[in-house]
């Protein structure tokens, strides 16, 4: 579904100036702010408990053990973000916010918002990167740590948006059972394909602390009976095999030209002549990026220290490790992804 942008809300104003120029004069000092605002509120808890119910600002402080002036001061603001509503003295969550951070919808990304808070900490590195120094490593973290928790299943929550859609955009060989997905994280995508092809079984494999949390979300959205998972390295565990779909999502963007020619040759060896594989990741543009895209490919760069790869280098690594010119896909629900399709040849 596309929506019109009128500048209601954050992301809709923020939208609407990338469009224009020049930025007005404090905008992104604005947009910073609120931005920080709603990361934090979601952390300390506000959302949540304006959800259950209307309160004041006094009230909200006082539950959450926030200090009263500044809590109304931030409350006020996410009111102006249309976030919140207010009633004469009282606050709640407001009709735009509620599919997105009340914790009983649906669609609720709380998760990821709160993780969002983290990134911070990351762009303040980006002059640093920009010098030609290190770029933020995510994923070295002990399996134990406590970030995989936000960040995997932030990641679910949004995967799960869209992931019907990613699966009906698959092409499945007929008869296929075995699903392998590499860095697949929460599962969710291989969920979803398992669930449109009754056959269809998929084993996850990544990095112990992603696994690890990938088998909670399983068990608690009643898909570990579709979906299994394993501690492994994609470039010295043994893939199993013969599969009959790979998946790479959102994957190829971590690594160089040469580490994503052995992925895609690995894939191929795992994989059954006629098999699938799906990439869906964010490739750099042919034409003038447009700004969300160019957003994403800084972001990568700063927390990869890889440039995004392109369709013609893509369709390259693809030829030389045994598979079929890939059919490319733009998906309505990632706007700025793009999913390529590939048999195995």
């Amino acid at each position: 579904m596309r929506v019109a942008l009128r500048g209601d809300s954050l992301i809709e104003r923020v939208a609407l100036v990338l469009r224009k120029a020049p930025v007005p004069a404090g905008y992104a000092f604005s947009a910073m702010a609120v931005a920080r605002i709603i990361g934090i509120s979601q952390r300390v808890g506000i959302f949540a408990l304006l959800a259950r119910e209307e309160l004041r600002a006094e009230e909200v402080a006082e539950r959450l053990d926030l200090s009263p002036a500044p809590t109304r001061m931030a409350l006020d603001l996410l009111v102006g973000e249309r976030i919140l509503a207010r009633r004469g003295q009282a606050y709640r969550l407001g009709a735009a916010g509620r599919p997105w951070l009340d914790p009983s919808s649906a669609t609720y990304i709380g998760t990821y918002v709160a993780h969002t808070a983290e990134y911070w900490g990351w762009w303040a590195e980006i002059e640093e990167v920009l010098r030609g120094g290190k770029p933020i490593s995510l994923h070295d973290a002990p399996a134990g740590d406590r970030g995989w928790q936000t960040y995997i299943r932030g990641q679910y929550e949004l995967a799960r948006l869209s992931a019907a859609s990613v699966a009906r955009a698959i092409p499945v060989p007929t008869g296929s059972t075995s699903c392998l997905d590499l860095g697949g994280g929460h599962g969710c995508f291989a969920a979803s394909l398992c669930t449109r092809h009754r056959n269809l079984r998929a084993t996850v494999m990544d990095l112990p602390g992603s696994a690890s949390v990938g088998r909670q979300i399983a068990a608690e959205r009643d898909f570990a009976n579709l979906v299994a998972f394993v501690d492994g390295d994609i470039f010295s565990s043994d893939l199993g095999g013969p599969h009959d779909v790979v998946l790479c999502g959102s994957l190829l963007h971590h690594f160089d030209p040469d580490q994503i020619g052995t992925i895609l040759a690995r894939a191929r060896a795992a994989l059954r002549t006629g098999g699938t594989i799906a990439v869906v990741d964010l490739f750099h543009p042919e034409k003038r990026p447009n700004s969300s895209a160019a957003i994403f490919e800084l972001f990568f760069h700063l927390t990869s220290g890889q440039d995004t790869p392109t369709e013609e280098s893509l369709t390259a690594q693809l030829a030389s490790s045994g598979f079929s010119k890939p059919r490319r896909r733009d998906l309505v629900v990632l706007p700025d992804l793009r999913l390529y399709t590939a048999r195995a040849i």
